[in-house]
């Protein structure tokens, strides 16, 4: 058994020398094969490393955020199906939304699944107002109850309480406070800071929240967080978009139609228009897209290989063509046909595997591009690497199989009298 073993370890040492010798002569020809190759492994491994990244930010962004969140949006009135209005809203409609918004809290906290709301409302900007130093971010006015609600970190000081209802107190966003630091501004709590014309005094500053992705059209971590009042007052005239309640179940509520319960309650006790969705669903729905885009970059990645598979042939036909003289040599020297078919094979596996070593790093790096681009982190999976190799294994031996196959059936007679 030892003898088999050292004389099989012995050939496939007589292979490898031999298909290394091949490349590194013909190394400008497969140089081609090798890229073809390459490409199709990249495309493959940014798939696998950008839907690995996007699936665990998603489920991270759902552990912060909570999978028992709802987000419900009360249309201002005359407002489209897509809850936007077209002109600015009067005084008297501001009032009716604010009317119905209270109405909605007030019945959702009545309702036994729910375990507490926070109310928002968002603006870009300042309006017509001046730009400050803090930039154009959304100015958010949102009542005390929202760190409860999205299970908010602070980094520094506090959140607004009921008591800063008419003071100029803000809490700062994360991605804001990182950007006035690099202005050099003061961002400790009591800190004065221009806002929109007018100067606000500091309360907290947030932790970056990575459950942004799954709230609509709300960014935590690029939002300053003042008094309703301050609001009015800073951004002029009401924004036409909807107001905005973020609920959060009782524990153990896990129902998945949860939000389509409690927009259906809503419409029936308000007799309003409501829209909720569930941050599940809207991390379902993200995983999805995701998913859809993964499978064309896996139709690519593979239509990629197919074409590199196709060099490879090319490459070892013409090395077969070429080296019939060393073929015919081996076998009379007593070489069998399966040390031929091994050699081929050898080479071609060979060829696909520096071709996959290639295309793993490119696509590694893509892909950290990509992400660093899109703000996601990096996850990196032993699958990865693992499901390159393997590929580039099976297209080694499907590439190589027929040109092996013709070396093996040549004749050694024939091909040493030069006529083969």
């Amino acid at each position: 058994m030892d003898k088999r073993l050292q004389h099989q370890g012995q050939r496939l040492r007589i292979a490898v020398g031999f298909a290394w010798q091949s490349i590194l002569t013909n190394r400008r020809r497969i140089a081609l094969a090798v890229a073809g190759v390459a490409i199709g492994i990249a495309a493959v491994t940014s798939m696998l490393v950008i839907g690995d990244s996007v699936t665990a930010q998603a489920t991270r962004a759902l552990d912060q955020l909570g999978a028992d969140v709802v987000t419900i949006s009360v249309p201002p009135p005359g407002a489209d199906p897509s809850g936007q209005s077209a002109e600015p809203l009067s005084e008297a409609a501001q009032a009716r939304l604010d009317a119905t918004t209270d109405a909605a809290v007030a019945a959702l906290r009545h309702m036994p699944e729910v375990q507490s709301v926070a109310r928002l409302e968002r603006r870009f900007g300042c309006g017509d107002g001046p730009e400050t130093a803090l930039g154009s971010p959304d100015i958010v006015a949102a009542n005390p109850d929202l760190p409860g609600v999205l299970s908010l970190r602070l980094q520094h000081g506090r959140f607004l309480s009921p008591l800063d209802a008419r003071q100029p107190w803000i809490v700062l966003g994360a991605d804001v406070a990182a950007e006035l630091r690099k202005t050099r501004l003061d961002v400790q709590p009591g800190a004065a800071l221009p806002l929109c014309g007018k100067t606000f005094f500091l309360a907290g500053v947030l932790a970056p929240y990575i459950g942004d992705d799954l709230l609509q059209s709300i960014r935590m971590n690029h939002a300053v967080f003042v008094s309703y009042a301050s609001l009015r007052r800073l951004t002029g005239p009401p924004s036409p978009s909807a107001s905005l309640l973020l609920t959060r179940l009782q524990t153990g509520v896990t129902a998945p139609d949860m939000p389509g319960l409690l927009a259906s309650r809503l419409r029936t006790m308000l007799s309003q228009t409501v829209e909720a969705s569930g941050a599940r669903q809207v991390s379902e729905l993200r995983q999805q897209q995701v998913s859809l885009y993964t499978r064309f970059l896996a139709v690519l990645g593979c239509v990629a290989l197919l074409v590199g598979s196709l060099g490879i042939t090319n490459v070892m036909l013409a090395s077969v063509s070429e080296r019939k003289t060393e073929i015919g040599l081996r076998m009379a020297l007593g070489a069998h046909t399966t040390d031929v078919v091994a050699q081929f094979l050898t080479e071609s596996v060979l060829i696909c595997l520096l071709g996959a070593a290639l295309g793993l790093a490119l696509g590694i790096v893509g892909a950290g591009v990509a992400l660093t681009v899109a703000q996601i982190g990096i996850t990196l999976d032993i699958t990865t690497p693992l499901c390159s190799a393997v590929l580039a294994l099976l297209c080694g031996l499907a590439a190589g199989a027929y040109p092996a196959a013709n070396a093996a059936r040549l004749d050694p007679v024939t091909l040493l009298q030069g006529r083969g």
